[in-house]
């Protein structure tokens, strides 16, 4: 089974990506297929040789990923072993925390007014467009969010476990 936790930039799609990295073991990428700065990623342009080529139905893999157009949707749920795990985050937190990422990681200095203007109104377009996205109902896909993990992680968690068909225990959830 291939698992993509997928999520718009800073929904928390690497905290689920973490949250499921423990559920089970998981192969690494095969090298020919990773991103090469992020090595646990698949490339999204080597995702169709992936699907293909690797056999991926036998061991478990798991990829983050920010796929954000209609194509990559349209592939992976051509293949019924692929699990899409898609995070959503209250709009105005996620531009929130973008703008602070913007703050560390750029070391830009500029308040939120003059961010918001210039920079977080697009971020909050390409969040929406993100999210118009992936609003599809599939046996393949689920959709958590940051606000339902915060607020019943356990719970959450074994939504999650269930989906991917994993039989943990409620103490393994609890531990996660």
């Amino acid at each position: 089974m291939l698992v993509v936790a997928n999520g718009a930039f800073k929904s928390g799609s690497t905290w689920l990506r973490d949250i499921v990295h423990q559920m089970a073991r998981f192969e690494p990428i095969p090298e020919p297929y990773q991103r090469r700065d992020l090595p646990h990623w698949i490339d999204p342009d080597h995702l169709p040789g992936f699907l293909d080529e690797v056999d991926y139905r036998s061991h478990h893999y798991l990829t983050k990923a920010h796929l954000s157009k209609p194509k990559y949707r349209r592939l992976l749920l051509r293949y019924p072993d692929v699990r899409i795990l898609n995070i959503t985050r209250d709009l105005r937190d996620t531009v929130v925390s973008h703008y602070y990422h913007l703050m560390r990681e750029r070391s830009l200095s500029l308040g939120f007014p003059t961010y918001y203007w210039t920079v977080g109104r697009l971020k909050a377009y390409e969040l929406v467009r993100y999210h118009d996205v992936w609003n599809q109902l599939s046996p393949q896909l689920y959709v958590s969010s940051f606000e339902r993990l915060k607020g019943d992680f356990v719970g959450e968690t074994r939504l999650i476990t269930q989906f991917l068909g994993f039989d943990l225990t409620e103490d393994r959830i609890r531990d996660i």
